[in-house]
């Protein structure tokens, strides 16, 4: 009978032990320093950028395909139905978002309807507010952002958690990985 409440109570104990560790790709305390330029041409250099939606990420749409791309793969995102730029992303426009050309710190671009909402950030002098409809580029300082945030298997399996040695998925090692794919050594 003790054997058996023993070991109920460590299967216990393993459970709430596994509840309390990194659950999902979480982001930490990183901070989003951007240039952010408006229609009037003035150009803001926020220590951390902020949207009123999200935090980290901008929900996209290319076609009907919804997605989520994170600002640590973005290297700037041009705003070009504000600045009357004639192509825009392939299928329906929808409320509520922008089109935007994506372009990733690997290089390639991509046309999208991003949702965006208002963009906050301190600039050294005040705390400021655009709405979308205001803004022309949103150039991020990717070196900044993370240098080295994730790590992936050789099978493409990628993972925020520092701790993590080995994939969960195949037992693969990971390597560690830059923001611009270059792997660290």
């Amino acid at each position: 009978m003790r054997a058996r409440l023993a070991l109920l109570m460590l299967a216990a104990a393993l459970l709430a032990l596994a509840a309390t560790g990194p659950a999902g790709a979480v982001e930490t305390d990183l901070r989003y320093p951007a240039k952010v330029t408006i229609l009037d041409g003035t150009v803001f250099y926020f220590e951390d950028l902020r949207s009123e939606l999200a935090r980290g990420s901008f929900v996209l749409y290319d076609g009907e395909t919804e997605g989520r791309v994170p600002w640590r793969d973005i290297d700037k995102i041009t705003f070009v139905e504000n600045i009357g730029y004639g192509p825009g992303a392939i299928g329906p426009k929808r409320n509520g978002t922008k089109r935007v050309r994506l372009t990733y710190v690997d290089g390639h671009e991509r046309l999208v309807n991003l949702v965006v909402g208002r963009i906050r950030g301190f600039d050294g002098v005040a705390e400021r507010d655009f709405p979308a409809r205001k803004i022309t580029v949103i150039d991020f300082d990717e070196v900044k952002i993370a240098p080295a945030l994730y790590k992936a298997c050789e099978r493409g399996h990628v993972w925020e958690q520092e701790d993590y040695r080995f994939c969960p998925y195949d037992g693969l090692e990971l390597e560690s990985y830059r923001v611009d794919g270059v792997p660290m050594r």
